[in-house]
């Protein structure tokens, strides 16, 4: 038998996952991940048919890697190819244009290029196919054909698809040789057995399964490539479930009345079989032409039906060893068989009839399709025979279906895959909150028009939008649809709770993540959406990451035209650090999110996770618990966590789920850890085994000078070596605010009251001299309150924009491009040094993250404000409900506490005037000096209050100035 290892490494090697930005080439919405990550989706902006380099590289003139060229670099592995024969799907416009404008010889011309490339790529890479005497084939095939079951892609000119199968056989070629006929019966479709395929001797997979492209496709299979039978070099035979369905299926051998020995495929348990299997051993004396006669037309056939495939292969000379004389013992399949089902691409399903029905062969004659081959010498050396047949673990429900008496003389049960499969599944992508808003306003994800999610795709159809701690989405043309209702294009909504998400033809599921109590949580949102497994067996340890040496490999895909980068920093290439200037380059989704090596899976027992990432942590997700892994940089918390089925594991921007058989012996439970945190309802966070709950805090997080405290590690010398981006130095923040302090929330049922009193105190605006920052919470200059609509909604620190006056001389520069927005005068602008008729805009909204209602700033020039370089920064409260954040009522005849900027008093309208009193605690300073608290009246110029703590009276419509913060009084 081949070794396990070589087995997996040929067939369920993990390939590339998806992530956020390497989805952009695989092909939505096929089913099951066999086929999902084996096939790739790729455009060109010309006629692929007219320029075949296009189909082989069609990025030449852009920075990201499509066609065949690239796939094959993506799947070149240790130099030794999974496949056999290439597909090449052509969209159904570009290959009738071709096919109308230059015939047959068009399309050979494609092969032809084609070939030539792939044969140089072997030759320049040392790649070789699994079969030394079968060069790779290219088949092109027309999207919707017959030889894909007239499965419809959707291509749209320009587009094709490259598919790299391990079961794709184009068909025979000169040297191959029939090996296997496969019977099958199954229960409810027909009587008796069927033969529905033959395996050749350099046929490398085949596959039984529901998929348009298995080598036998039926929709009575549970799934894709449901049962699979791998031949090596050697001749040795393999099979297995698809392990995507180990926990629900399983392969017996059973023995029938008749002598054969019989697969079958049923659920686990003792449950009943979906399909019964024999492998016959296919042998007969008969001509070379005439065995070449029966297995269909040539690889060099030409068919000019447009449903047809063109197929070549690349020429070699044939070995002597493997090419048989004219009438030699040439093993085929059985003439009497109804008919050979052509190789993969043409298999059609066959349609149910009895048993006893008459089926026409290749030759034109009647015969029983129940009958079999003569007695043949057995071809796969190291493939047991029955009645050698293993005696098998698995209890079978029922009793196989017999035969006709001598059907099958000589068959084979392959040997079985018995060592446990770890699988991990990918689920979706993840969004982090974005590290470095210091030179970062956020980033964007695109969703393509044929549904592909990625960081780099062309006129996309909706976006995802990162900012800071938030994420939106965006729909860009009509068709969208979020929670069942069609989105208005260019239409900002913010993405909350759990949502089902239609576009680009595909349904997506977008589950919010803020908030969890997870030490280093970084996820705002997961985006769930079918992708490719990733297979390991139990035994050894494996990685994952962006490196290519990882087992499981995380995209890294070097494209940030999708970062929105801060105004200061759109222009040039480099940010500039202490250490050194940075390039742009080498800041991308990536290589921010993902380590190079992440984590590793340890299966040499029961399968632990370990976080390896020297920045970033990992996580698992086990139900409404959560078990944050540390890095490894000398974090005090955990490392690994033992994992059990049905996990989620969380690294980098992807998601997966772990599945896995039990043991044979009955593992013991592991206990279950202590809980840190209740956190949010719903969600638990709970540290494995000894982990300390909190990180100590002269312990400095990894990206310091980008938002966070402590010292900086040393740059990494280059990307090869980069853990994450996570560890670099960059330059501190340009803005001038202070530490966050509390958000300032009015409560809007408080709002109604001091709107309605007879009497009010409404802040004006805010006198700016110098530098200031205008933002929403206690560590800025100048405070814009929240305004909270229901208990419980919450808000989070924000910095709009920093404003400097010096008098007429002055700047302002935006410092939250979603929140805000800067005019001067109608224009809208990030940066200016024009302070007159200076607008800033800033958004407040509704607990479901709509805008509710604008609040105005204008920058005017007033002469009496007391500092002759200042500038008022004015309300416009036009809007009550902008100025219900800023109005303190008063009530008749009765004082009330007041905090008017820094000054802390008591105010007591008497039906007229209003009376200040109680304030010089906080007027006067223990070194004998004053807060600024000046009182205007009328047009007059604004005079201090009195020193000795003496009340004054305020009538209407004069103005206090406390700080900087001004106020008039206003009586209805």
């Amino acid at each position: 038998m081949a070794q396990i290892g070589s087995w997996f490494s040929r067939v369920f090697s993990a390939d590339a996952t998806r992530g956020l930005s390497g989805d952009s080439d695989f092909l939505a919405g096929e089913g099951g991940s066999f086929y999902a990550s084996r096939l790739r989706l790729h455009t060109s902006e010309g006629d692929p048919v007219a320029d075949p380099l296009l189909l082989w590289d069609p990025s030449r003139a852009r920075k990201q890697r499509f066609g065949l060229h690239a796939h094959l670099l993506a799947d070149r592995g240790d130099g030794v190819a999974r496949f056999t024969d290439i597909l090449v799907v052509l969209a159904a416009e570009d290959w009738d244009r071709a096919v109308s404008e230059g015939g047959q010889a068009s399309l050979d011309r494609v092969r032809d290029v084609l070939t030539a490339e792939v044969m140089q790529f072997c030759v320049q890479h040392s790649f070789n196919p699994i079969f030394p005497d079968r060069p790779f084939g290219i088949s092109l095939v027309r999207d919707g054909a017959p030889q894909l079951h007239g499965h419809r892609i959707g291509l749209i000119a320009g587009q094709f698809v490259t598919g790299l199968l391990p079961n794709y056989y184009r068909g025979p070629i000169e040297t191959s040789s029939p090996t296997l006929a496969v019977h099958l019966n199954l229960p409810g479709q027909w009587e008796g057995y069927r033969q529905v395929g033959v395996v050749h001797g350099d046929q490398f997979h085949y596959t039984l399964g529901s998929h348009w492209l298995d080598s036998f496709r039926n929709a009575a299979f549970p799934g894709p490539a449901l049962y699979q039978l791998q031949q090596q070099p050697d001749g040795s035979l393999v099979h297995v479930v698809n392990p995507d369905f180990q926990d629900q299926y399983e392969v017996g051998t059973v023995r029938t009345s008749d002598g054969p020995a019989v697969l079958a495929i049923a659920a686990r348990n003792g449950g009943t079989p979906v399909a019964w299997i024999v492998l016959a051993v296919a042998s007969r004396k008969v001509p070379a032409h005439q065995a070449a006669a029966e297995q269909g037309p040539t690889p060099r056939s030409r068919r000019r039906d447009g449903s047809s495939d063109v197929s070549s292969t690349s020429r070699s000379r044939s070995s002597p060893r493997t090419r048989p004389p004219p009438d030699a013992d040439v093993p085929t399949t059985p003439a009497s068989s109804p008919g050979v089902v052509p190789p993969a691409m043409a298999t059609q399903p066959l349609p149910p009839e009895p048993v006893a029905s008459k089926a026409r062969t290749a030759a034109g004659r009647e015969s029983d399709p129940a009958s079999g081959p003569p007695v043949p010498a057995p071809v796969a050396p190291t493939a047991r025979e029955a009645p050698a047949a293993r005696s098998a673990s698995v209890q079978i429900a029922g009793e196989a279906p017999s035969s006709k008496p001598g059907a099958w003389q000589r068959t084979i049960v392959p040997e079985a895959i018995e060592e446990r499969i770890f699988t991990l599944k990918e689920r979706g992508a993840l969004l982090q909150r974005v590290h470095f808003a210091q030179f970062m306003e956020g980033y964007d994800v695109f969703v393509s028009r044929t549904g592909q999610l990625g960081t780099a795709i062309p006129d996309p159809v909706a976006i995802f939008q990162v900012r800071e701690d938030r994420v939106f989405f965006l729909a860009q043309v009509e068709g969208v649809r979020l929670a069942g209702r069609p989105l208005q294009p260019d239409r900002l909504i913010p993405l909350r709770g759990v949502v089902e998400i239609e576009a680009g033809g595909q349904t997506f599921e977008y589950r919010e993540l803020a908030g969890v109590p997870a030490e280093g949580w970084p996820f705002l949102g997961e985006i769930r959406r079918p992708a490719s497994s990733a297979y390991m067996v139990f035994g050894g340890s494996y990685r994952i990451g962006r490196d290519r040496k990882c087992k499981v490999r995380l995209p890294d895909e070097p494209h940030n035209d999708n970062i929105v980068w801060r105004m200061d920093l759109d222009e040039g290439d480099v940010i500039r650090s202490r250490a050194g200037d940075i390039p742009k380059s080498r800041f991308y989704n990536d290589s921010i999110m993902v380590a190079s090596e992440h984590a590793e899976i340890d299966l040499t027992g029961e399968p632990i996770l370990r976080n390896i990432a020297r920045h970033c942590f990992s996580y698992v997700r086990r139900g409404s618990e959560v078990f944050p892994l540390f890095p490894s940089r000398g974090e005090p918390g955990e490392q690994g966590v033992v994992l059990f089925p049905g996990d989620e594991v969380l690294v980098g921007n992807n998601l997966f789920e772990v599945s896995f058989p039990p043991a044979e012996t009955q593992r013991e439970e592991a206990p279950a850890p202590e809980p840190r945190d209740e956190g949010e309802p719903g969600i638990r966070l709970r540290l494995p085994g000894r982990a300390t709950a909190s990180r100590p805090e002269e312990e400095p997080p990894a990206a310091h000078g980008l938002g966070e405290a402590g010292p900086a590690p040393e740059r990494p010398p280059s990307k090869q070596e980069l853990d994450s981006i996570l560890g670099t130095d960059a330059p501190p923040p340009g803005g001038i605010t202070g530490p966050r302090g509390d958000v300032v929330v009015v409560e809007e049922a408080a709002c109604r009251l001091e709107l309605s009193r007879p009497a009010r105190l409404l802040q004006v605006g805010w006198m700016v001299a110098g530098d200031q920052v205008v933002g929403n919470h206690l560590g800025v200059g100048i405070a814009v309150p929240e305004l909270r609509i229901v208990p419980g909604q919450s808000f989070r620190p924000r910095d709009y924009a920093g404003l400097q006056v010096r008098g007429p001389r002055g700047s302002a520069w935006l410092l939250d491009r979603v929140e805000a927005r800067l005019k001067i005068p109608d224009e809208t602008v990030s940066h200016t040094e024009e302070l007159e008729g200076l607008v800033l805009e800033i958004d407040r909204r509704d607990p479901d993250g709509v805008v509710d209602f604008t609040v105005v700033l204008r920058l005017l020039l007033e002469p009496w404000l007391p500092d002759p370089r200042a500038r008022l920064l004015a309300l416009d409260s036009e809007d009550r409900l902008v100025a219900s954040l800023f109005t303190l009522g008063m009530p008749l005849k009765v004082g009330r506490a007041l905090t008017l900027g820094p000054i802390r008093c008591r105010g007591t309208f008497d039906g007229h005037d209003l009376q200040i009193s109680d304030h010089l605690d906080s007027y006067a300073l223990p070194d004998g000096t004053f807060r600024p608290f000046l009182h205007r009246s009328g047009d007059g110029l604004p005079r201090t209050v009195p020193e000795d703590g003496s009340p004054i009276r305020v009538a209407p419509g004069d103005h206090l100035v406390a700080g900087n913060a001004v106020f008039r009084f206003l009586v209805d």
